[in-house]
């Protein structure tokens, strides 16, 4: 009798903590992993090799992640406390159901790696900002790419997540369409004639677009020949151009911390203070759109309030015009960010990959829903699978790969949209974790994650 009690209440807790959700806040279970983003002082290895983790987790293992966030936080301050340990930065988090032998060893990698996190003890409620399930595919500036690169290399996310290692695999503005999510352009000389595509991919496909350095300027006042169009994305009218302003005065201010973006340690100031244009600011009779969020400003910048209302931005973000239906863009002062302290390294880089995750994440993905299947499966007997698809997609526009983490087989095949699943005869009770990945004709991958219990004959419940 304990046996089958024993049994239950393990089902039992494992979809309360799948499933519950207050307010924002979810039960985090024991034994989940946590990534601490918030180590001092704050190294290549402890700050961006998480976010190569990240990656691999949801391009690779079919692994959703806990983005937790405390929405009342001051700078740098704690995001919430485990077994003693206070984590901050924007905390990552596995849940334990999603704990496979092969998800472990993962975590391990990259813990040898310099990746700091621990497990959880007891069951605690945290705000979670948001559920990663998508890893971004970037694609660099055929012209100007090559500076970005030590970027993902200090994350190890690997060059096939943004076109390879040469410009060969990298594009120019001309070229973005449907199957492009994030351009990274750090520095660039735009023409209307050259960049004028980023005014209809960025509305078109939901285009996100990350900029640095006097690209951003130049960019804000394009303007077709007509002059009907203005590609001015985070402002009312445009930005003063590089080379009428003074450079910004640090340290600099934060604000919006509890934004995703937001999420680094320290400042970012050092890695900000190169190149040709550092700081940005509104032209006079004009403003950033309500929208955009500033992240990092330069409060006693010398040009302001005489040729700009400021305030003189050194990191801002928003929906391009502040139009939902568009794509996100950033903009960030400098232009390496390699350059300066490595805390400020760090900082500067991580706010690239936060956007990158947050952007990904917040493009319209239709989501896989796995709750009809079953929790609890006996040994050995086929069990129907299947997902569906929202109004106007067909399972023939995509790749489909069923896998389990615990071995069994799907008949008649693993790669049709309605298949059976048998799970492995296996005299003990296993934890099992069925995932399906649904890849596109751009080669984007949405996935969906399902806990089972597989067990030897399901017995009543008698309390």
């Amino acid at each position: 009798m304990k046996n089958k009690i024993s049994f239950f209440l393990l089902v039992f807790f494992i979809f309360t903590f799948q499933r519950r959700a207050i307010a924002g806040s979810e039960i985090i279970p024991s034994g989940s992993f946590i990534i601490n983003m918030g180590v001092v002082p704050q190294t290549k290895a402890n700050g961006l090799k998480p976010y190569g983790l990240l990656y691999e987790l949801l391009k690779n293992q079919n692994i959703p992640v806990k983005w937790v966030i405390n929405t009342s936080k001051i700078k740098d301050g704690i995001d919430f406390t485990n077994n003693g340990i206070n984590y901050n930065g924007g905390t990552f988090i596995i849940l334990k159901v999603y704990r496979t032998a092969t998800v472990n060893a993962v975590i391990a990698l990259w813990q040898a790696k310099g990746v700091v996190g621990a497990t959880s003890i007891g069951n605690f409620f945290v705000d979670v900002f948001m559920t990663l399930q998508f890893a971004p595919n970037w694609t660099l500036d055929k012209d100007n790419g090559s500076i970005v690169l030590d970027y993902f290399s200090n994350a190890e996310i690997p060059p096939s997540a943004h076109g390879g290692t040469s410009s060969s695999g990298w594009k120019y503005p001309s070229q973005l369409g449907i199957c492009e999510d994030i351009f990274v352009m750090p520095h660039a000389d735009p023409t209307w004639a050259t960049h004028n595509n980023l005014y209809y991919w960025n509305k078109n496909f939901k285009g996100n677009i990350w900029a640095a350095c006097h690209a951003v300027s130049v960019m804000e006042s394009l303007k077709n020949p007509g002059l009907t169009i203005q590609m001015n994305f985070l402002s009312t009218t445009g930005l003063v151009n590089y080379g009428s302003h003074n450079d910004g005065s640090l340290p600099y201010s934060y604000s919006n911390i509890s934004d995703p973006v937001s999420q680094f340690m320290s400042a970012l100031d050092a890695s900000t203070d190169n190149g040709s244009e550092r700081i940005f600011l509104p032209l006079l009779l004009g403003g950033w759109n309500p929208s955009s969020k500033l992240i990092v400003y330069d409060s006693t910048q010398a040009n302001v309030p005489s040729i700009s209302p400021g305030p003189a931005a050194v990191a801002i973000y928003g929906r391009a015009f502040g139009d939902t239906t568009r794509g996100l863009v950033m903009y960030e002062g400098g232009h390496d960010h390699t350059n300066g302290t490595i805390i400020s390294q760090v900082a500067a880089q991580r706010a690239f990959f936060n956007f990158s995750f947050f952007a990904i994440n917040k493009k319209v993905f239709f989501n896989v829903d796995l709750s009809p299947i079953p929790g609890v499966m006996i040994h050995g007997t086929p069990y129907p699978v299947s997902f569906s698809l929202p109004p106007g997609y067909s399972a023939s526009q995509f790749k489909i790969k069923w896998k389990s983490s615990c071995g069994g087989t799907f008949s008649p095949s693993d790669t049709i949209q309605n298949t059976n699943f048998t799970p492995p005869s296996n005299p003990l009770i296993t934890e099992c974790l069925l995932s399906v990945e649904i890849i596109d004709s751009c080669s984007r991958k949405n996935f969906a994650s399902r806990n089972i219990i597989i067990t030897p004959i399901l017995l009543p419940l008698k309390m």
